[in-house]
C-alpha cells in the first residue's frame, strides 16, 4: 500500500512539473528576446501593411495573382509544405537518425522535439487567433483567415532550421515557406496580412523553443528503497 502511494505521489509530481514546464516552454516567446521582438515587429509590419499598403498596392496584387495561377501545377505540392509535412519528415529523420546512430543522439532526439512542439504551439497560437477574430476569408469560403495556418507551418519549419542549422539549409527552408505563402494568395485562400502574421508567429516560436531546450532543466523523480521498502523520493534536474 505505502509502496503504491509512493508510485502515486512520484507520479503526480513528476507530470505536474511536466505540465509547468510545457507551458513555461510554450511562454518563452514572450520571454525570450529575440523572439518576442520578432513578434513585435512582424506585429507591427501586419498593422502597417492593412493599415496603408493593403487597399492601394497588395489588393491589385491579390486579385490578378488566382487569375494568373503562377504556380501551374506545382499548387497542390506547395499547399502539402505548409501541411506539416516537412516539419514531420525532418522529425522523423532525426528520430531514425537517433536510434541508428551511436554519436549525437541526443541531438538528434532534440531537433526533433524542438520540431514538433514548435509547429504544435505555433499551430495553437494561431487557431486560437483564427476563431477569436473570425476574418472572412478572400474567397468568401470561411470565417477563418487571419492568421493564415499554412504560413505559421511552414516559417516555424523554416525558424527551427534557421536556429539549429546552417545558412546551406536556412536558406532553403524561408525560401519554401516564402512560397507556401505565396500558395495561399495564388489559391484567393488569404489576403497578405494573414500571410505575414502566420510566418510571424511561426517564425517566432521556431526560434523561441530551440533556444528554451538549449537551456532547459530536465525533472527525474523516482521512489527510493531501503531494504525492499519504499522510504522516499529521489529529485534531480539535469540543467
Amino acid at each position: 500500500m505505502l509502496k503504491n502511494i509512493f508510485l502515486l505521489l512520484s507520479f503526480f509530481v513528476h507530470y505536474s512539473c511536466y505540465a509547468g514546464s510545457m507551458w513555461d516552454e510554450y511562454s518563452s516567446v514572450y520571454k525570450i528576446k529575440s523572439s518576442r521582438n520578432t513578434l513585435l515587429i512582424g506585429m507591427t509590419l501586419t498593422a502597417l501593411t492593412r493599415e496603408f499598403l493593403e487597399h492601394s498596392v497588395i489588393d491589385v496584387i491579390q486579385q490578378e495573382v488566382p487569375e494568373t495561377n503562377r504556380l501551374g501545377t506545382y499548387n497542390h505540392t506547395v499547399d502539402l509544405m505548409g501541411q506539416w509535412v516537412p516539419n514531420l519528415a525532418y522529425s522523423g529523420a532525426n528520430y531514425l537518425l537517433g536510434f541508428s546512430s551511436d554519436s549525437d543522439q541526443s541531438a538528434h532526439f532534440e531537433n526533433a522535439n524542438v520540431m514538433l512542439k514548435a509547429t504544435a504551439y505555433a499551430g495553437l497560437t494561431t487557431t486560437i487567433l483564427k476563431y477569436l477574430i473570425r476574418q472572412k476569408r478572400p474567397d468568401g469560403s470561411t470565417n477563418n483567415s487571419f492568421p493564415s495556418g499554412h504560413a505559421t507551418t511552414a516559417f516555424a519549419f523554416a525558424g527551427v532550421i534557421g536556429e539549429r542549422h546552417s545558412l546551406v539549409f536556412s536558406i532553403p527552408a524561408y525560401l519554401l515557406a516564402t512560397a507556401v505563402g505565396f500558395q495561399r494568395l495564388n489559391n484567393d485562400r488569404h489576403y497578405f496580412h494573414d500571410i505575414l502574421m502566420g510566418a510571424t508567429i511561426g517564425i517566432a516560436f521556431g526560434v523561441s523553443v530551440s533556444k528554451y531546450n538549449r537551456n532547459k532543466s530536465n525533472l527525474q523523480t523516482s521512489v527510493l528503497y531501503q531494504d525492499n521498502r519504499p522510504a522516499g523520493f529521489k529529485f534531480s534536474y539535469q540543467f
